[in-house]
Order: C-alpha cells, then structure tokens, then sequence
C-alpha cells in the first residue's frame, strides 16, 4: 500500500526533493565556473568558441533525436513504481531502455551522417567533419546516461540519483582538465566524449541497484509497447526543439536592430535569470513530476498535490526574487562587470515575472502528468508565439528594459492559460491556502521592486533588506507549521 497524499506529505516530499536537487544544482553550478575558468586559460577565447559551437551543434542533434523520452517515460516508470507491481515495473523499464539504445543510436547515425553538414554550417567549412564523426558517439552515451538518471528518477530513488550527478560531474572535470591543458583544442573532441562516458558509468552504477525482474521484450516489441511514450515524448521533443529555436530568432532580431553589444548584454542578463533563480524549479521538477505523475488517475490526490506544490514553489522562490532585486546590482558586477550594469531594469522585470511563472509551471507539469501531450504541445506554442511578438515590440518600444517586461506580460498570460486548462480538463481548483500564500510574498516582491527603481542606494538596501527579511520568515514560518522544521533542526543537532 502507497502512502495516502496528503497536504503534510507533499510538503515534507517536495522541500526533501527540492532541498537534496537544490544542494546538487548549486554544486554544478561551482563545477561549471570551475570548468569555465580553466577553460578561459587552457583554451582561450577561440578555444571556447571551438567548444562552444561543437557543443551547441551536438545538442541540436540530440534534441532532434530523444523523442523527449527523459521526461515522457517517467512518468510511465512512475505509475508502475506507485502500483508496487515488480513486474510490470521491470516491463516497463525493459521497454524504455529498449527505446532509450533505439533512440541514442538514432542521435550518433545523424551526427556521423551529417557530419559534413555540422561542420560547414557550424565552422563554414569541413574541417571539422572529423570530429563531429568521432563525437557521433557522445549521443549515444548521452541518452544512454539520461536513461539511467530517469529509472533513478521514476523510481523516486532521488539521493542515488543526486549522487551520479555529483560524482558524475566532479570526475568528468578532474578527468578532463589535463586534456584542455596538455593540449588545448586537440583536446576538446576526446575531453567531451570523456566526460559523457563517465556521467554514464556513474549513472549506470546507481541504477544498476534497482531491483527488477529480467523481462525479454524485443526490439520490435519494445517500439509497439513504448508507443504511448514515444508519442507524449514527440510532442514534449518539438516544444523543446522550437523553444530553443526562439532564442535564436530573438537574437538576430536584436542583432538587427540594435547590434551585437545588445545581443551580449540580453545573453548575459537572462543567463542570471535563468541559472540562479531557475535553478529552484529545476531541482523541485525532479522530485514533483515523477510523485505527480504516480497520482495522475486520482482526481482528489492531484488535485491537492497540485495546490501543495504551488505553496512549495511559492514560498521558496519567493525570498530568492527579492533579494535578487534588491542586490541585482550586485549581481551583475559580481557576475559579469561595471559594463553589464544597463541590464538592470531587464533583470529587474525578468526577476520579478518569475512570481508569476512559478504557479504556472506547477500547473504545466500537470498537464504532462496526465499524458496530455498535444495539449502540452498546443499551449507551449502559443506561449512561444507570444514571446517572440512581446519581446519585439517591447524592444523596439522600451529596448532591452522593454524584453523585461515583455517577460511579465507573457508570464501572466502563461498563468492565466495554464490555469484555465488545468481547470477545464482536470477539474482543477486553485485552494485559498494558495491564494493566502501568494498575496502577501506579491506584495513583498513588489516592494522591492518599487524601493529599487524609486530609491536611492542607502534606503534601497535597507527598506529591501527588510522585506527580503520579512518574506524569509512569513515562507519559513508557513513551511514550518507543515513540516516542523525547527524540530528537525534540533533532532538532527541532537545526534
């Protein structure tokens, strides 16, 4: 028998996930400056250009090549986790891993075939269609790897899973860092297959450790079976294919208009927005998709974990995007530099709008975990069709402050759309708790973002401190009359 979902249990699952998935996207997060730093000195600018381009090309290919599998199948491995039938798990998990070599090797014939292709539209000629040839193979490790991460993901077994990321990405650095410096550009091709062989070794070790039954699924079979995932993941892949398209077309808009100063300084202000403040959704989404997907057929359970989630996201998000008003400044110089400071009312806006996203992408995961692809894929479209409207006449009108409140806008729109979907389909009702939650962190937000545009240095950060202060503790004292945080504290100093 399944634990009952109740407002207690979601809390107490979701701050677990997010806490444990927060601690390993700060430390990517150090890992990755690491890397960039070394990279600076080991490769130089045109060096990390040579990555940077090989890089990008080869996460174009796998996008192209997935079939959103990642994301589709857990909730699939989900439900057959929550039914405590080994059985039908280890079928199911048969199934997706079928897929999963299906897939990879689908990813590593497009690279090696196109190989020339690659080359001439990343590098204008083919001197590199050798290497894109030998990195062919990094698509496969690379779906490989995500394969192993889902089971651990599906199967809710989330500290193994956070453990082949830390160590996955601690000894993809160690093991790849003399490459850069022994030989510089030489290096990249062997240090980027390095470094997705080792994510899957580590990942195939931890997932190794699920108990399940040996199923003999063909591949043949596997296609049929896995129809419904590959469907779902189809539509999940052409959203994240066009959504990535979007940037581009966003850029060489500004490019257009503006030039390459404003492209670098969009670039860099919406990196801040999205590493830093969206590195709380990405840790929460790993434990919160698969434990909503588990429940998607009980109306009542979704519908009250649907509404725990959006307290949780709510009350952890919301201090961060006030303290990141207030010392945006701050932010940017440490960050970047003295130059990048013409981005701060973008940041501002940017920062501000996630208030609104936060409800709204509890509501989006929704809608996958009911396996309503096409409606997943319907109003993504829309969202992104918006966007690039917004963003361009906001440009023109306001320039790069304008692309932040071009954000706001589309977030609220976003809210309202998802909202009402979930409504309509699933029979969704936002419960007053939420409600009661989200006024006053609306209220805080906006003061800080009131006292930074309006005041000067001194009363910002002191009237902003206080409502950073403040929102900190309304969120820490809701959180704990749910999970008694402060008894855990004390149970834990006491051992």
């Amino acid at each position: 028998m399944s634990e009952p979902v109740t407002a207690n249990n979601n809390y107490k699952e979701g701050l677990k996930g997010t806490t444990l998935f927060g601690g390993v996207q700060i430390y990517k997060i150090l890992i990755s400056v690491i890397r960039s730093k070394l990279l600076a000195i080991f490769l130089g600018p045109s060096g990390v250009g040579v990555l940077g381009l090989l890089s990008s090309a080869t996460d174009f290919v796998y996008s192209l090549s997935n079939f959103g599998l990642g994301t589709s199948a857990v909730r699939d491995i989900s439900e057959a986790n929550k039914e405590g039938d080994i059985h039908r798990l280890s079928y199911v998990s048969t199934v997706f891993k079928k897929l999963v070599w299906v897939t990879g090797l689908l990813g590593l014939s497009i690279c090696l075939l196109f190989a020339p292709v690659l080359s001439q539209v990343s590098f204008g000629s083919h001197d590199f269609t050798f290497t894109f040839a030998i990195l062919s193979v990094i698509l496969l490790f690379r779906m490989l790897s995500e394969g192993q991460n889902t089971l651990l993901q599906g199967t809710h077994n989330l500290r193994m899973m956070a453990k082949s990321n830390v160590w996955g990405n601690t000894f993809g650095l160690i093991v790849t860092a003399p490459l850069y410096y022994f030989f510089g550009v030489r290096g990249i091709a062997p240090a980027l297959i390095l470094t997705f062989l080792i994510n899957l070794l580590v990942s195939w070790y931890y997932s190794s450790k699920i108990k399940l039954e040996k199923v003999e699924v063909s591949y043949k079979q596997a296609l049929v079976a896995g129809k419904k995932m590959l469907k779902l993941g189809g539509y999940i892949a052409l959203s994240g294919l066009i959504s990535t398209i979007v940037p581009y077309i966003i850029q060489v808009f500004i490019e257009k208009k503006g030039g390459l100063q404003d492209v670098g300084l969009y670039v860099a202000g919406f990196a801040i927005v999205n590493t830093y403040v969206g590195m709380v959704f990405t840790a929460m989404a790993t434990e919160y998709f698969p434990r909503l997907s588990s429940i998607a057929k009980e109306s009542g359970a979704f519908n009250i974990a649907l509404n725990q989630q959006m307290q949780i996201c709510i009350l952890l998000i919301a201090p961060l995007i006030c303290a990141f008003i207030v010392f945006s400044k701050v932010a940017i110089v440490v960050l970047y530099s003295n130059e990048f400071l013409s981005i701060e009312h973008m940041i501002l806006f940017a920062v501000f709008a996630i208030l609104f996203k936060a409800p709204s992408w509890c509501c989006s995961y929704a809608i996958l975990a009911k396996g309503d692809g096409k409606i997943f894929f319907i109003t993504e479209m829309l969202v992104l069709i918006l966007q690039v409207g917004l963003y361009m006449c906001f440009y023109l009108w306001l320039g790069l402050t304008g692309i932040g409140l071009a954000f706001i806008v589309m977030y609220i729109y976003y809210l309202i759309q998802e909202w009402f979907v979930c409504r309509k389909r699933y029979g969704f009702s936002i419960s007053r708790d939420v409600i009661k939650t989200y006024l006053p962190h609306l209220f805080f937000c906006v003061g800080c973002l009131i006292t930074v545009m309006f005041l000067g240095q001194i009363p910002r950060y002191i009237i902003g401190s206080i409502l950073i202060v403040l929102a900190g503790l309304y969120s820490f004292k809701k959180l704990d009359k749910q999970v008694d945080i402060r008894g855990f504290v004390k149970s834990k100093i006491k051992k």
